[in-house]
């Protein structure tokens, strides 16, 4: 596909971010915007979008989209990379093939691409299908790590190239002798090598195990039919493919942050919440980085105990902090604002919005405390 094909789907985001009433989001509007409504389309173009809106302007980002797509716990938004959406999708296909679901799709694929045959045995240079078809096929080295089988009469177990013994997939460890070796052809079932051939004994100590793993599992079938597994977690497999499970499992690793409870906690302030985690990046437009930029400019000033202080990213954390509990519970420190008389939502909030974003303070910011 060239870039033309993909003219039909830009237009349609732009038509889509273009006509929504409100264009005068916040950055955190924006974002629950990309979470909600575009990640339905794709995530394409989403970082100008939450940088400079409508406008579409690359130029404009704060902070890297690699970054952006951390999970909340690594320092992120919690948005996922097209990337690893894509791969998810395909390995999502790829469990439909491998997992006999009633699926039309499954079915013909299995009766005209590799002709009632493994998914595994297909080589990667195959010319066959189309190009998602080929696409799913080089990801059979990722998709061999979530896949195994639970035998039951062995009749839809591949002895070679499924994963059904505690030695892994046969062929991968023997190739293509493995099969003259064992005296069992590279298209049988397991339970075709099981009660077809009778033992033997070899020279190389491996094949003897394998031997050995075929005659305990001979014991072990029974009428039920094979089961296909699908990895959940480390060492847990279970019938069903997981979306979630599987995007924790591939996703890239990044190293987890401190106090990222205190900006995303349950009842946190959207606007302000982007605000705290944009500060903490270092990112806001404040009056010492002003004044690093450009000696001459006139930045932003922050009073305190009646002292005009340059404003940085640990006294406007401090600000957010007072907003917080202002919007939390409508009071200003002891001045009243507004009247409620749900006190019981205040204590509640009293030890979870302005201690937490307090913490996380001191914890970002060390700079907090300077004279």
């Amino acid at each position: 596909m060239g870039k033309d094909d993909y003219d039909i789907l830009i237009d349609k985001i732009r038509n889509r971010i273009t006509h929504w009433p409100n264009r005068f989001l916040s950055m955190a509007g924006r974002l629950q915007m990309i979470r909600y409504v575009l990640l339905s389309i794709v995530n394409f173009s989403m970082a100008a979008f939450l940088w400079s809106g409508p406008d579409l302007n690359q130029r404009k980002a704060k902070v890297f989209w690699e970054i952006v797509c951390r999970r909340k716990c690594d320092g992120g938004l919690g948005l996922r990379p097209l990337k690893e959406a894509n791969q998810v999708s395909c390995l999502k296909l790829i469990w439909r093939t491998v997992s006999s679901q009633a699926s039309l799709w499954a079915q013909w694929t299995k009766e005209n691409l590799f002709k009632n045959g493994s998914f595994w045995s297909i080589k990667e240079t195959t010319t066959k299908g189309s190009w998602m078809w080929r696409k799913l096929v080089k990801l059979q080295d990722k998709a061999k790590d979530f896949h195994m089988m639970k035998v039951g009469d062995g009749n839809n177990t591949s002895f070679w190239f499924d994963c059904w013994s505690s030695m892994g997939r046969l062929y991968d460890l023997f190739g293509a002798h493995g099969s003259i070796d064992m005296g069992v052809s590279r298209t049988a079932t397991v339970a075709e090598a099981l009660n077809n051939r009778r033992r033997r004994r070899h020279r190389v100590d491996v094949l003897n195990e394998v031997e050995k793993i075929c005659e305990d599992q001979r014991l072990k079938l029974t009428r039920e039919p094979d089961v296909a597994l699908w990895k959940q977690s480390e060492e847990k497999y279970q019938a069903v493919f997981k979306t979630k499970q599987t995007w924790e499992l591939i996703r890239k690793e990044d190293p987890p942050v401190q106090c990222w409870r205190s900006i995303w906690y349950r009842h946190h302030i959207p606007k302000y919440a982007f605000l705290h985690w944009l500060a903490i990046q270092n990112r806001l437009s404040t009056g010492d980085r002003m004044l690093a930029w450009n000696v001459g400019a006139k930045p932003s000033w922050f009073s305190l105990l009646g002292r005009a202080l340059v404003e940085t990213g640990a006294r406007f954390v401090a600000k957010l902090v007072h907003n917080s509990v202002v919007e939390a519970y409508g009071t200003d420190y002891g001045h009243k604002r507004r009247f409620d008389t749900d006190y019981g939502h205040k204590r509640r909030f009293a030890g979870k919005v302005p201690c937490s974003l307090h913490i996380a303070s001191c914890c970002l910011f060390p700079l907090a405390g300077e004279k």
